[in-house]
């Protein structure tokens, strides 16, 4: 059970306003990654043969492995390349342009493209792409650094970055950069640790079956987080009880000494709580228990203050406010699920406090911005159903306009459902009480018709069938028909590119 000892209940951080900015991220380890690029790893080709399962073709074993790279475009001479395949690509096809920047070891599936004369180290493996997440793990293991990892449908990246602010004070850490959650730029965040680093903060991301499981076993999580399950990638997993399952392998990939942090207000996860071994803390916003976790966070209260949220929180019989500069009601959900881990990884509560009141949101998510008097709510990054909601939740919530608008593209990757959930969204969102909707992309008339069916009037409903045509409208008719201090908020799927619709306002 939480004590307040433990806590370190009573030391209290004063209130910041809120003001936009970013969250801290290390520049050193951006740029890398940006690049595909790991740090220097200092093996020899002939510990890399093994680590990986593979057969030394060309080269010599006592050669050295510096940095990796799975991207031609980024190869510094000296680098290690790992031909990697994927649904639309094979970079066995560029193996020829690898040597040619100067690339020193190649490992490949492909014996046909290593060529009968080079001075290049060749490895030959069954799979590239097996062999590169095996790497990662060897690599882990061998530096020994814990590990948090967090997946859901929703929040993981918010959630993240509050978990690194929370710990880098105290600790030496690495973290997902943006959100490279997949099969690549999990083991590359991997391999971009460097010995001394602590805790390794990590986004598993996934959109077919056995992705979490597999980037679970790789990243050999000490604390695990599960923000949700909502409807997202349903076109590769199929519904909720698929995606929970997925979800859920999280939490079984941890060790005995290890700790799940789970909503309780998700009915989807709770189900898998029973057979999960390890120390368990749960949190919720709706006041909710599950048999088997004892140790439980609820939120009590909260209020919109400014741009973020004023908050209080209950943990071992004891309340504590917090202010977050970062609104939105999905973010209270990332905001219990984050001071969670801070009390697992036994961070301070002044700390854990202190890094909540100096988080900020980042631009595409909830970002809130004066274009003149209106204030626009860019939340373009992306969007699924319950992240949708979420938002026009916060603009209702959060806004003391007249007049208030959203501008809603598709949301992808959602299968046969799609005319469904787009409808069930259109509803949503009149019942928030919205001036005006326009809805963009294939499924726009479906949301218009939700929006209509609960009776928005249809003046104020607009389907739009692509972005060029909305942008076009915005620009001849926004001036004119949004009024003086409204408030506008644009989402959208990434594949949408919403935040041209940003600029089509602003610009």
């Amino acid at each position: 059970m939480l004590t307040a000892s433990q806590l370190g209940i009573g030391k209290m951080e004063e209130k910041v306003p809120s003001h936009p900015a970013s969250l801290h991220l290390n520049v050193h380890d951006s740029l890398r990654f940006e690049q595909r690029r790991t740090s220097q790893l200092n093996l020899t080709v002939g510990m890399l043969v093994k680590i990986v399962g593979g057969r030394l073709v060309k080269g010599v074993p006592s050669s050295i492995v510096r940095c990796i790279s799975t991207d031609t475009r980024h190869i510094v001479p000296g680098d290690t390349f790992f031909a990697l395949r994927g649904e639309r690509f094979d970079a066995n096809n560029f193996i020829h342009d690898a040597v040619s920047k100067g690339a020193s070891v190649i490992v490949t599936s492909n014996q046909d493209a290593i060529p009968e004369e080079t001075n290049v180290a060749f490895i030959l493996v069954k799979d590239t792409n097996r062999s590169f997440l095996s790497l990662a793990s060897w690599y882990r293991k061998n530096l020994g650094f814990k590990t948090i990892c967090i997946t859901g449908s929703c929040g993981k990246t918010s959630t993240k970055e509050l978990i690194a602010s929370m710990l880098r004070p105290r600790f030496n850490i690495i973290s997902t950069y943006k959100n490279f959650n997949n099969l690549v730029g999990v083991p590359i965040t991997i391999l971009n640790a460097r010995r001394g680093h602590h805790w390794a903060v990590l986004e598993l991301g996934m959109n077919q079956p056995g992705e979490i499981g597999t980037l679970s076993q790789v990243a050999g999580p000490d604390i695990g987080v599960v923000t949700n399950v909502c409807p997202a990638h349903l076109e590769g997993l199929g519904d909720l009880d698929q995606i929970a399952r997925e979800k859920a392998s999280l939490l079984f990939a941890l060790k005995k000494d290890g700790v799940a942090i789970v909503n309780l207000d998700d009915p989807k996860i709770a189900p898998y709580l029973d057979t999960v071994e390890c120390r368990k803390i749960g949190f919720t916003l709706e006041g909710k228990g599950h048999g088997s976790v004892e140790e439980i966070i609820r939120l009590a209260s909260w209020r919109p203050l400014g741009y973020g949220i004023d908050f209080e929180v209950e943990m071992a019989g004891l309340k504590e406010s917090f202010f977050c500069g970062i609104p939105g009601l999905g973010n209270l959900q990332n905001l219990m699920a984050a001071i969670s881990v801070g009390i697992a990884a036994g961070i301070p509560l002044e700390l854990i406090k202190r890094a909540i009141s100096s988080a900020r949101p980042t631009p595409g998510r909830l970002y809130f911005r004066r274009y003149g008097n209106w204030l626009i709510i860019d939340d373009t990054y992306n969007a699924n159903p319950t992240s949708m909601k979420n938002a026009l939740s916060t603009l209702a919530f959060w806004s003391d306009a007249l007049f208030r608008c959203a501008i809603l593209g598709d949301m992808l990757e959602l299968g046969e459902k799609s005319q469904e959930l787009h409808y069930d969204v259109g509803r949503f969102a009149a019942s928030s009480g919205l001036s005006m909707l326009l809805a963009v992309g294939r499924y726009a008339n479906a949301v218009c018709q939700g929006a209509l069916q609960v009776g928005m009037s249809e003046e104020k409903v607009m389907a739009f069938k692509d972005l060029s045509t909305l942008n076009s409208w915005l620009r001849a008719n926004a001036v004119d028909l949004f009024p003086s201090h409204a408030w506008i908020l644009v989402k959208g799927s990434r594949g949408m590119q919403m935040e041209k619709a940003v600029e089509a306002l602003t610009g």
